[in-house]
């Protein structure tokens, strides 16, 4: 019986291992939403996934859906963003903005505008070079539109002009630098409401 090959790009926002050399996956796609994949013989040196499949990694993954669950059949390696950035502050906002997505996000349901959303935050983080007052409006712009995205945060006046733009720039960051406290707070408050 053959199954369909679904093709989609993907973030490996979480991994872990499974028996004796397999992981599964919880991959953040652009075409099915987050789901949890598994791998066969992914931890052998000599398996043809293992580079692709790192944590933080941004690959495009061919993937079938049995009855035990989603298998990944083949994955090619586009980006490490945890590797890719040389600040260790940056490399921890990636982290943390990853481990938020897996919290959040509700299983198989699409969301396009969210994943192009992260995908073009963390390359303009790879782009630039940040001082520490920006790399830290750069996390809070991030996490406001990965809420405002999924319903958690509402409109409010001071803050819209970070949530609802699509772009990035240094110019951005640094007006928001005044407004972090209220945006922390908005987070926060977000996040203790969200219960999850």
């Amino acid at each position: 019986m053959s199954h369909h090959i679904y093709h989609t790009r993907t973030f490996v926002i979480h991994s872990s291992p499974r028996g004796e050399a397999n992981k599964v996956f919880s991959l953040f796609t652009k075409d099915l939403g987050l789901i949890r994949g598994s791998a066969q013989g992914v931890r052998y040196l000599k398996s043809k996934l293992r580079h692709s499949l790192q944590d933080f990694s941004l690959a495009d993954v061919a993937l079938v859906h049995g009855k035990n669950g989603w298998k990944i059949v083949n994955a090619v390696f586009q980006k490490n963003f945890y590797a890719a950035l040389a600040d260790t502050s940056l490399r921890n906002v990636v982290a943390r903005v990853f481990s938020l997505l897996r919290r959040l996000i509700p299983e198989e349901e699409r969301n396009e505008p969210l994943f192009l959303m992260v995908e073009n935050g963390c390359s303009f983080f790879e782009r630039q070079v940040f001082t520490l007052d920006e790399v830290r409006s750069a996390e809070a712009a991030l996490v406001l539109r990965i809420l405002h995205n999924l319903g958690y945060v509402g409109d409010s006046k001071t803050l819209s002009p970070f949530v609802e733009s699509a772009l990035w720039d240094i110019e951005l960051l640094r007006s928001l630098s005044p407004l972090r406290r209220e945006a922390l707070f908005t987070i926060n408050k977000s996040l203790k409401e969200s219960h999850l």
